[in-house]
Parts: structure tokens; sequence; C-alpha cells
């Protein structure tokens, strides 16, 4: 049987039985868009790291890993940090991975030669972050600490950073979402914060884990 390729195809197909007019636009628009991918991808591809920045698009919320999967499919290199949290529901509590920066995602491109709008039309992407008209890069190092901080999990570790007399939010456990100072650390991983609990300041032991730097 004779092979055919293109608009060949299409015409051998439609030779052998009739096909609809709109069946044959909807082929070819999604012909059209898988080609648009793959040069996107491409030109991606030859984006080279060190010449790389990073930038913020935002999100629908609670979107994040939506937009993430198609950003990754067209090739751009794509960072969301991880935090656990619990939430309450139905009598129950379940610990969750959530977005550190909820409604936002980190990017990397370089936007002197990647088709950097290609990330405006990414479903899931309202848009990025702009400065002008020119999206606008996040400082050096940021991201890439995040980075460096993440666990295997993908979850932002931030248990080095903590000290005596800090103030931190809890983020799992039954006293989740409260506020309060880091009182002491010792050397097995867990600290004791003096949380605020019926207008006054309460000692409770938590692993390092289950708190966050207070804004």
């Amino acid at each position: 049987m004779p092979r055919y390729s293109g608009a060949a195809t299409l015409k051998a197909s439609y030779d052998r039985e009739p096909v609809a007019p709109n069946t044959i636009c909807c082929v070819y628009r999604v012909r059209m868009r898988r080609r648009g991918l793959k040069r996107v991808r491409k030109q991606n591809a030859l984006v080279s790291e060190v010449a790389a920045s990073w930038y913020v698009a935002a999100v629908k919320a609670g979107r994040e890993d939506h937009a993430e999967r198609h950003l990754e499919r067209q090739g751009f290199r794509i960072f969301s940090p991880r935090r656990l949290k619990t939430v309450h529901h139905a009598r129950r509590t379940v610990e969750r991975r959530v977005p550190l920066f909820p409604g936002y995602v980190f990017v990397s491109f370089d936007v002197t030669c990647c088709a950097w709008r290609a990330v405006n039309g990414t479903f899931g992407v309202r848009s990025l972050v702009m400065s002008g008209d020119r999206p606008s890069a996040v400082p050096s190092g940021i991201v890439e600490g995040f980075i460096k901080s993440t666990n295997a999990s993908g979850v932002v570790d931030v248990t080095r950073e903590l000290r005596a007399g800090q103030r931190v939010q809890v983020l799992t456990g039954p006293f989740a979402d409260l506020a309060g100072t880091i009182d002491r650390l010792d050397d097995n991983g867990r600290i004791r914060v003096l949380l605020e609990l019926l207008n006054s300041e309460r000692p409770v032991s938590m692993g390092r884990d289950a708190v966050w730097p207070a804004a």
C-alpha cells in the first residue's frame, strides 16, 4: 500500500471516503499546533542555562501543577517550591504539599533568544510578571537558594536557618497556623516554640520541619 504524508494523506482519505470540511480543518489545526510546539521546544533547548535567568509567571489559582506540566512540555525549565501544610477536613487532618508561593511559578529562559511569549499563551498561565515590555527577572541567587534548600520530596527545607528568638508559624500538626517564637533548639532536630495560646505563651516541642519563618 502506498504511503502518504501531509496534504496527500488528507486527499487520499477524502478520495476513499467523503470527509466533512470542518474535520479536515480540525486535523490541519492540530498538525500546525504540533509543529509550533516542536519549534518552541527546539528554540528553548538551545538556550544555555548559563545565559538563562529566572522569571515569575502568574498562574491561575490552584492550577500550579497544570501550568507546570504545559510549560515543561514546551521545553521550559520551571521550579515551584513546596511546603508541607496540615489541612483540617471532615474531622480529619491531612498533610499536603502546597505551593510556597500560591499562584506563581518560576520559569527559566534567555529573554534575548527564547520564544518567551509562548509562556503567556500556555494553559493555566495568566501572564509573566513584566517590567515594561519585557519580563522582570528575579534577582540572581534567590531561586537558586530555594533549589539548594529543596529536599528529595520537593519540599523547601529551612531548618538550617532557624535560630532561637525567631518568629515562626506552625505548618503541620494540631497547632497548624499558630504563630510563636523559637525558645530553644536541640541536636536531635527538635525545637521548643512558645506558642500564643489563650492570651499567653505556652512552650510546645515539635520537629524543626513543622515550622516556617513568619513574615
